[in-house]
């Protein structure tokens, strides 16, 4: 080759290397997430996901020894066939996981594995081909440190831009069709180093390649909404924010919310959720005037509050602005909540909540936390000791803390978690529960310095509190609420049984929850 066709080569397989480099991280982080969203867990199925793609990729790196010929042709072959693979990776696995969900996981791995396999292969081809046009030592270092840096951008774009904004899908598209389009580029620019023979069979495959890609990243959305609705039933809203997945779906006249696929209420039966997390503190105290809920983005626990005249302020912080303002716009949710965000005595924060309370200086007599229970280490710190003490900062002389605390029956080792972890913050806690058709038995802890929480102190205040009588409920009264202190047997802890504090270090509630849930399906 000449001078400028050398140079041209060179510029041309490490342009090359540094796409595949997004590419092949890129489908390491797909599978990873959709594994996460349909299985949860997601330092499990991450941690699985990194360690069989790694071994894949030491697979390929060792087969690509065998690959001694036509390394050229051999390379976009290997592009041609990743960038289809990977793009029918994530529809594949959805259809995998709606019709066969038993071998979900292992024809994840499998899937894996083969793309792994395939991406172990690009690098060191790419090497080879170029140790013909210079130094060995420096075609190493210049293919390395360009995959290094195709691997940063991959982890960039892929949680900031590709998966709130493109999604699972059609990310997996527009990644597969990068594959393909890389392999038609060198095809064109090393045209001459191929056979006769192979350039239209190559040539026919890169173009159905491309079209098989480009026709999914056209259909992308009616495939989401098939996917979606073979899952859930009706869907009627279904997008991903910067922070988790949102999908509103309906049956029967009932509207549900699920974040992550975990569902937050369905509207037949919330009310009996959200009074019995709202109300307690108004039927054990008068005066109650600034309130502050964490969590409760769809705004229910906002409109329960509202029915009370002394509640001047409530401010809700809610990490995912999308979800608020899917709340404040939405006609279906504004229908379950009321229109609760047009009340001028409403506030909404868009902040995390452990950050807002580390910060403000504001002081409530009420706060409640309305979190997703802590099916993520992340999630987990809103459980945590630290984070109570925050809590206990914030609340005034005579403050109250409600939090939900999951299924003391599903999920016994994480409710009484809770409890013990709170007992180490306040003077006074206790434990109470309901029964929620769409959720089942359902636990809260209500916690105060000042106020007497054994059951004599609560059913004395409640025999001399008129509160409850100027506000109509659906579902608590003064009897349900006495009722829902007492637990049966199987909801309780053994007597040996020994439960340990949550820690902002060490997240055993995240452990907890994951073993008993388990254990349940």
């Amino acid at each position: 080759m000449g001078s400028l066709s050398q140079k041209l080569a060179v510029r041309v397989l490490l342009f090359s290397t540094f796409i595949v480099s997004i590419c092949g991280l890129s489908y390491e982080l797909l599978i990873g997430s959709l594994s996460t969203n349909l299985e949860g867990n997601p330092v499990l199925q991450y941690s699985l996901t990194i360690g069989f793609f790694m071994s894949a990729l030491g697979i390929g790196s060792y087969v690509s020894r065998f690959i001694t010929q036509r390394l050229i042709y051999q390379f976009i072959v290997i592009e041609i066939i990743l960038g289809v693979l990977g793009g029918l990776s994530v529809p594949f696995l959805n259809l995998v996981y709606i019709h066969m969900y038993p071998v979900y996981n292992l024809m994840a791995i499998l899937v894996l594995t083969l793309i792994g396999t395939l991406v172990g292969l690009e690098i060191p081809i790419i090497t080879r081909i170029l140790k013909e046009f210079g130094d060995l030592k420096e075609t190493i270092s210049n293919v390395l440190t360009i995959d290094y840096i195709g691997g940063l951008v991959a982890s960039l774009i892929f949680p900031l831009l590709l998966y709130p904004f493109v999604g699972l899908i059609k990310t997996a598209f527009v990644i597969g069709f990068l594959n393909v389009l890389i392999g038609i580029v060198n095809l064109k620019i090393f045209s001459n180093e191929l056979r006769q023979r192979e350039k239209l069979p190559i040539w026919t495959a890169s173009i159905v390649g491309l079209g098989i890609l480009l026709s999914g990243i056209l259909l992308s959305s009616l495939l989401t909404g098939y996917y979606s609705k073979a899952i859930y039933d009706v869907v009627i809203y279904n997008q991903r924010s910067r922070y988790q997945s949102i999908l509103i779906k309906q049956k029967r006249g009932n509207t549900m919310l699920l974040l992550d696929g975990h569902l937050q209420f369905a509207s037949s039966h919330e009310y009996r959720y959200h009074e019995s997390l709202i109300f307690p503190p108004f039927m054990l105290r008068k005066g109650i005037k600034k309130v502050l809920i964490m969590g409760g983005g769809d705004g229910l626990g906002v409109r329960q509050l509202l029915k009370f005249p002394s509640v001047e302020k409530i401010v809700l912080v809610d990490l995912d602005a999308k979800m608020t303002n899917l709340a404040k716009t939405f006609s279906l949710l504004r229908r379950v909540n009321h229109n609760a965000f047009d009340d001028p005595r409403v506030e909404v924060i868009n902040q995390d909540a452990y950050k807002y309370l580390g910060t403000t200086a504001h002081q409530f007599d009420v706060i409640y936390a309305d979190f997703p229970d802590p099916h993520d280490a992340i999630l987990s710190k809103l459980y945590s000791m630290e984070f109570y003490h925050f809590v206990k900062r914030r609340l005034t002389k005579e403050g109250i803390f409600i939090t939900q605390a999951t299924s003391p029956l599903h999920a016994k080792r994480m409710f009484w978690c809770v409890g013990k972890t709170l007992k180490e913050v306040f003077r006074h806690v206790r434990p109470y529960h309901i029964n929620e058709p769409s959720m089942g038995d359902w636990g809260f802890f209500i916690a105060s310095d000042p106020i007497d929480l054994t059951r004599q102190g609560i059913s004395k205040t409640l025999n001399s509190s008129k509160n409850m009588e100027a506000i109509p409920t659906e579902f608590l009264s003064k009897e349900v609420f006495l009722n829902s202190l007492v637990f049966p047997k199987d909801s309780q802890l053994k007597k040996n049984e020994d439960i340990q504090i949550n820690l902002f270090t060490d997240p055993i509630i995240y452990q907890y929850y994951l073993e008993s849930w388990k254990t349940q399906y």
